[in-house]
């Protein structure tokens, strides 16, 4: 098997699991919440960056990504329909995957908040310091940033300094990580970060699929679906869950995994 990190999260029927496709850090850790609330009989598992060990170089491209992944998927379930869940980052992965996935298996496949395609939101140039803020509240999520607002003060220090700076304030805050992982989250979270803003979607064929938006949003856009209706040739069931993109899997989760838990229910019946 190609060297994929599968992790399982819950052990039950694996005629169709649920797989969660890592964010942009590399990890599955903002799926935490939303897991703990789904009532699914179903075994779950999810996939961590290549990379995020430290053993190998993180990919640059969504494509790349996607093709390594399939192939291990295929080995690992070749005999399984899959439900294949990806937010934000994960998103565009796993809408990959499901486009090179779907001549072969039988998937379905569910998009949280993935807001790439939206046409309000456009790339940005970014300078380091403001990859090295974006790192750190990637991870903070929807902390109270004033609580952290001496990261403010990043600007101001000695280049060789801001690294370890904000390494220290995410160790201090975020209790179960090691400096060595947030150092391989940091290589990961750059690469793919590249690979985000370089995406260009292919057309997704017969895949029965769900999109969850969350209410507030940074940009506006009158397309309730950001852009991803016209990538499917079926249509895309979209629903509306409360909160931010942070908060849809954290303060939310439990209407988010209603509105998973009601689309699954309908897959099955």
């Amino acid at each position: 098997m190609k060297d994929l990190n599968i992790v399982p999260l819950q052990h039950g029927d694996d005629s169709e699991p649920l797989i969660f496709i890592h964010a942009l850090t590399g990890t599955i850790l903002p799926y935490k919440h939303l897991i703990e609330c789904l009532s699914c009989t179903r075994s779950i598992y999810g996939i961590e960056a290549v990379g995020l060990d430290g053993n190998m170089l993180p990919f640059e491209h969504v494509g790349s990504i996607a093709a390594h992944y399939a192939d291990a998927i295929q080995e690992r379930f070749s005999n399984n329909r899959l439900i294949l869940i990806g937010w934000s980052f994960g998103g565009l992965v796993a809408a990959e995957l499901a486009a090179l996935l779907m001549p072969k298996m039988q998937l379905r496949l569910a998009l949280l908040d993935v807001q790439r395609l939206n046409n309000e939101r456009k790339n940005r140039l970014l300078s380091k310091d403001e990859i090295l803020l974006e790192f750190a509240y990637t991870l903070l999520g929807n902390v109270d940033r004033a609580a952290h607002s001496n990261l403010n003060n990043l600007a101001s220090l000695p280049e060789k300094r801001k690294f370890s700076f904000v390494l220290d304030m995410l160790l201090t805050t975020k209790r179960t990580s090691s400096p060595e992982l947030l150092q391989n989250m940091y290589r990961v979270f750059c690469a793919h970060l590249h690979a985000h803003d370089r995406y260009i979607p292919i057309p997704i064929s017969n895949v029965k699929a769900l999109f969850i938006k969350a209410q507030r949003q940074p940009f506006d856009n009158q397309d309730a679906s950001l852009g991803w209706s016209n990538i499917f040739s079926s249509k895309l069931e979209i629903v509306t869950a409360p909160g931010d993109h942070y908060s849809l899997l954290n303060q939310h989760a439990l209407t988010t995994a209603k509105y998973l838990n009601t689309w699954i229910d309908k897959i099955d019946s």
